[in-house]
């Protein structure tokens, strides 16, 4: 969720073992019925071994949603570290792509969710 005022959405993920798409968008109310995902970032596979950093800025408050898609290869599973954060504008973000603990239970196959506030963003890790 981004807050009034704007901000800025970082993310950062890993993925073992083969590929993921990745994709961002945003949930804005349509003219007529519900809400539509408007992309804001075009869906893009990344491979796995590295960990793949970025971000967006967001001028206007909303929802962001973070996609990742493994539709072209459903017979196979994957396993993701991802996490994020919201920057408020004036605070520094608290990402920066290096590899973290959960890089390591993901490469032993062990699953942790934690969620921890740094300098003013929120930030989930988790690994599926």
């Amino acid at each position: 969720q981004i807050p009034k005022g704007g901000g800025r959405l970082r993310w950062s993920f890993l993925v073992r073992d083969r590929n993921i798409a990745f994709s961002v968008k945003k949930r804005e109310m349509a003219d007529v019925g519900g809400a539509v995902e408007v992309e804001i970032v075009e869906a893009q596979r990344y491979e796995s071994g590295a960990r793949h950093t970025s971000g967006v800025a967001c001028a206007d408050a909303g929802t962001m949603v973070l996609c990742f898609d493994n539709g072209f290869s459903w017979m196979r599973q994957k396993h993701v570290a991802f996490k994020y954060e919201v920057v408020a504008p004036g605070h520094a973000p608290t990402l920066t792509g290096e590899p973290t603990a959960v890089d390591e239970q993901l490469a032993a196959g062990v699953a942790k969710v934690s969620v921890e506030e740094q300098g003013g963003a929120s930030a989930t890790e988790k690994a599926l």
